[in-house]
């Protein structure tokens, strides 16, 4: 039987984007649907990017390198002098506050690495390397070495998310590798390319003759009303999101310009009341 799989990733809570992926993916003949990791934050979503998930059928969940930091904050692994970790540490503080968050940590030790075989082709699954869901390892740019290297020897197509940027490469041995690009969060580098910034996935058909394409997809969502949403939820930093949103700038690891914020909303004496004993 031919199957028709929907790739998604790295959805960082921005719920309007999913939606509109999931509407598109409910008027095709999806068999299937994988995602990849990183589904919470920094937007406002929350369960109910689960309920749109099985709403077309998703059979896999990764954990994603966000998903480990929400547990990390949640095991009190964080340093409240560093202004990265206070921003994650209020946005899970937000996450966590809205209902169903069983299921949201749930997510956070969900496997890291799934392995399925299709009409025939061994399909491996990550949301960056097989043993490690963070880092540049497999950019865009990087050299063939680091995909032959994180590729698996037994895998035929190797599928990852991560670095918000849709690839379709091979490994020197010719093994297949598929990036479906980011849901909430598309990237690139180059300025007139970075402007195209509708939700990015992709869809894998395989064939029963064990042939394969894959199609990459990219979906236009209504940005203002996600803001709306996000402002309505009372999300924090609602600015960088705007700001993400429009440019694509992640400030993710902009200590000095994180530092200030922190301090004028008393977010470091509100992550440390929360998060640690």
């Amino acid at each position: 039987m031919q199957r028709k799989i929907a790739l998604l990733s790295d959805v960082h809570g921005t719920v309007t984007a999913l939606q509109a992926v999931c509407d598109e993916l409910k008027r095709e003949e999806i068999t299937d649907c994988w995602y990849l990791g990183d589904l919470f934050l920094p937007g406002p979503g929350g369960s109910e990017l689960l309920e749109l998930l099985a709403s077309v059928g998703t059979s896999i969940i990764l954990q994603g390198n966000w998903d480990s930091s929400i547990r990390e904050i949640l095991n009190g692994e964080f340093d409240l002098d560093d202004p990265t970790d206070i921003y994650f540490g209020k946005l899970v503080e937000y996450l966590l506050a809205q209902k169903n968050s069983e299921k949201i940590e749930a997510i956070t030790v969900a496997s890291l690495t799934e392995t399925i075989t299709v009409n025939g082709l061994r399909i491996c699954l990550a949301h960056h390397t097989p043993t490690c869901n963070y880092g540049r390892f497999l950019e865009q740019s990087a050299a063939s070495e680091n995909f032959d290297e994180a590729v698996p020897t037994d895998c035929d197509i190797y599928i990852y998310g991560h670095i918000h940027h849709q690839l379709l490469r091979y490994t020197s041995a010719d093994q297949a590798v598929i990036n479906p690009g980011s849901i909430g969060q598309p990237f690139l580098r180059h300025a007139p390319l970075c402007q195209d910034l509708r939700a990015q996935y992709a869809i894998l058909t395989i064939t029963d003759e064990q042939g394969w394409s894959v199609e990459f997809r990219k979906t236009p969502y209504d940005v203002e009303a996600e803001l709306a949403l996000a402002e309505q939820r009372n999300l924090p930093y609602l600015r960088i999101y705007e700001e993400q949103l429009h440019t694509s700038k992640i400030r993710t690891h902009d200590a000095a310009y994180l530092a200030p914020i922190n301090e004028a909303m008393g977010y470091r004496e509100q992550v440390e009341k929360r998060f640690t004993n």
